[in-house]
């Protein structure tokens, strides 16, 4: 059980850093499968769905945390609005990090996310000694700035990479204009 632990302190670790991110609470809508979140009218998105086997748990203000139930992996969303300039991915990424000790970038790549230039972080690092493998991607769309997280232990990491993958692709923000 011990992975189970470390997965545990990945859980509350990632809890952690969205309650730090987000600012705001938000009201949840589920459409056929499709997870959107509004805040306060500033921000209306859409994402992918994602298998039965993940949870929604409102265990921060981050727009939504999900935990897988059958091995405790963790997705997070979350979107901080008011934002007025243009803050570089690469200190968003680490202000994500900042709780994280031993880090290692195992991977790091500007991406397209619905139509803007953003950033994905593969990591390896540790949270309260427990190792942590994580794949990050932020976004600042207009005033707006997305962040969206996958956090496993390492040996877990690669079941639901794919799927977290998946559910980003078809990342959305509603604009009235």
């Amino acid at each position: 059980m011990p992975a189970f632990s470390g997965t545990y302190r990945i859980f509350i670790g990632l809890a952690l850093i969205a309650l730090l991110l987000s600012a705001a609470s938000c009201a949840d809508k589920n459409h056929f499968g499709v997870i959107a979140a509004q805040k306060h009218g500033l921000t209306d998105y859409e994402t992918g769905d994602l298998s039965k086997d993940w949870r929604n748990h409102r265990i921060s203000d981050a727009d939504h945390v999900y935990i897988n139930k059958l091995d405790g992996c963790s997705i997070m969303v979350n979107s901080t609005c008011g934002i007025e300039k243009r803050i570089s991915p690469v200190a968003l990424t680490n202000h994500l990090l900042i709780d994280m000790t031993h880090r290692e970038i195992v991977s790091q790549e500007e991406v397209i996310i619905d139509g803007r230039t953003g950033l994905r972080t593969e990591i390896k690092a540790r949270l309260d000694g427990a190792p942590v493998q994580m794949c990050i991607y932020i976004v600042q769309i207009d005033y707006c700035i997305y962040d969206m997280a996958y956090a496993a232990h390492p040996d877990y990491y690669l079941i639901h990479l794919v799927e977290f993958e998946e559910f980003l692709t078809d990342f959305h923000v509603r604009r009235d204009y």
